[in-house]
């Protein structure tokens, strides 16, 4: 049933960013080199953060999807990056309800070598977002919000080599909304990554996104995530990714719990 977007919202406050199994790091692709990491993820909640940041609020959230993180190597100092979601989205808050089914917003746009200062690696990258069917942006009816556009700083570094390492990478981005009743963003992600042998993988992650200005309709908000996840070799071209996520903290936002299964194509 269809209801009132901001009805449902005023209870909920579900939001469109959620943790991902995969996303872009510094390190650039060859030329010609890339890799296609295909997720499958189920997420729900049961109760949501208020705008003081207490949870507790009752809430019905349901989502269902497949997405696509792709990365091309252009050329030694260019990757280009994208990722297309389908999903099935259902919200609510126990007196109405409604769901959509679609894609999501889609993200395209390019990855910068900038410097390779004391063994690691400085990038920026730049991304254009076309608005879809489903969810947008928080706050919002199924479908609403216009695109927008994010710049994003990323530093990472690794010590070992390619059978056992450790790595870490930071990053921090702005995303513009070119709809003016939805508040732009500010987004951290970082990431630690351990492999203690030639076959595994394992992921730790931290991803927080915060309104960034009054907003002009839609309420503030903000979300903070924590992700783990395990990396299995199966060839040298496919690997096997299971994980969680859950979101420990926010302001108008639902309290995620999530598990996903990623397929890992590398050519």
């Amino acid at each position: 049933m269809r209801v009132d977007a901001l009805g449902v919202a005023a209870a909920l406050g579900w939001v469109m960013a959620s943790a991902t199994a995969a996303t872009a790091g510094p390190w650039p692709k060859q030329p010609g080199e890339g890799q296609a990491i295909i997720t499958l993820t189920y997420d729900e909640a049961t109760q949501a953060f208020d705008a003081d940041g207490d949870d507790g609020l009752p809430t019905i959230f349901r989502k269902a999807e497949i997405s696509a993180f792709l990365e091309h190597g252009l050329t030694p100092r260019v990757t280009l990056v994208a990722r297309p979601a389908y999903q099935w989205v259902e919200v609510g808050n126990g007196v109405a309800s409604e769901d959509a089914l679609g894609f999501s917003a889609t993200d395209f746009g390019a990855r910068v070598l900038l410097a390779r200062p004391l063994g690691g690696v400085v990038s920026a990258q730049a991304v254009a977002e076309i608005a879809g069917e489903t969810e947008n942006v928080t706050d919002a009816r199924f479908g609403d919000g216009g695109g927008g556009a994010e710049a994003r700083l990323l530093a990472g570094r690794s010590w070992g080599d390619e059978a056992r390492n450790l790595f870490v990478d930071a990053q921090a981005g702005y995303r513009w909304r070119s709809d003016e009743r939805d508040p732009d963003e500010i987004r951290v992600d970082l990431t630690a990554g351990a492999r203690p042998n030639s076959t595994w993988l394992f992921l730790g992650q931290l991803q927080s996104t915060w309104s960034a200005e009054e907003p002009r309709v839609f309420r503030e908000f903000e979300s903070h995530k924590a992700q783990l996840s395990a990396v299995r070799d199966l060839t040298s071209h496919l690997s096997l990714q299971t994980g969680v996520f859950h979101t420990y903290a926010g302001k108008n936002i639902v309290e995620e719990n999530a598990a996903f299964v990623a397929l890992w194509v590398k050519y």
